[in-house]
């Protein structure tokens, strides 16, 4: 599993721009509520759920801001990388069943990615994928205005679609309706 981890996170080293800035510190992940969803509490530092992955930051000068392993729906489990151009501040984590649900909701007719406010300062972030995914890396783009979903490279895969979902947390309030979703195709390999 780390080299499948060191793997993603050169193929994003390799593809980033020197220009994207030293690493931001992350927020970490909130506690559950009884509804699902995380809880907000501006009083009490947050608590990691035990039934989501720990965030894992990885800060470097390239603008890798966190990463985790992903899960649900998945076998093996597989990284998903953070990265911003801008050195935006923010944090990653896996979406609970709730949010999952909230942001296949959102999907348009045609779409394969969705984005959707779970409050004020959560994006949900829902995109279609494969069973044999090795790894995703999220872009956020400089001032908020995309996210972009790149897959790792993989070989041909002929299984049923896999919805995954991430909640993006930013320290203060985001409008998704002015954020550009991009899923990028993957790139086949031989093996």
């Amino acid at each position: 599993m780390k080299a499948l981890g060191k793997v993603c996170a050169a193929m994003v080293c390799a593809t980033l721009v020197a220009a994207c800035g030293t690493a931001v510190p992350f927020l970490s992940d909130e506690a559950s509520s009884s509804d699902g969803l995380p809880a907000q509490s501006p009083t009490q530092p947050p608590v990691t759920p035990p039934s989501s992955p720990a965030i894992t930051p990885v800060p470097t000068p390239v603008g890798i801001i966190a990463s985790l392993t992903y899960h649900q729906q998945t076998e093996p489990p597989i990284p998903v990388i953070l990265t911003a151009v801008g050195g935006e501040a923010m944090s990653l984590r896996q979406a609970t069943p709730v949010e999952l649900q909230l942001g296949e909701n959102a999907f348009a007719l045609e779409a394969d990615a969705s984005v959707v406010a779970r409050d004020a300062r959560d994006l949900i972030v829902t995109w279609i994928g494969t069973a044999c995914e090795r790894g995703y890396t999220l872009t956020v783009a400089a001032g908020l205005s995309g996210v972009a979903i790149t897959p790792a490279p993989r070989p041909g895969c002929d299984t049923g679609r896999v919805t995954f979902a991430v909640v993006l947390t930013f320290p203060s309030t985001v409008e998704p309706r002015t954020i550009a979703l991009s899923l990028r195709r993957p790139v086949i390999t031989d093996g």
